[in-house]
């Protein structure tokens, strides 16, 4: 028990680091598509996002 417990917690910790990766590169995406927003001036997110 207490063997596997330290190898869940670094598979635990590498998966939110994953996760914070992802998330980052969905914020910048984000940032991405409402520059390209104001750019066209078409929010078609909008549409997308319902």
């Amino acid at each position: 028990m207490n063997v596997t417990q330290p190898l869940s917690f670094h598979n635990m910790e590498k998966q939110l680091m994953y996760i914070w990766f992802v998330i980052k590169q969905l914020e910048n995406l984000k940032d991405f598509v409402s520059l390209q927003i104001k750019i066209n001036d078409q929010p078609y997110w909008l549409l997308q996002s319902c």
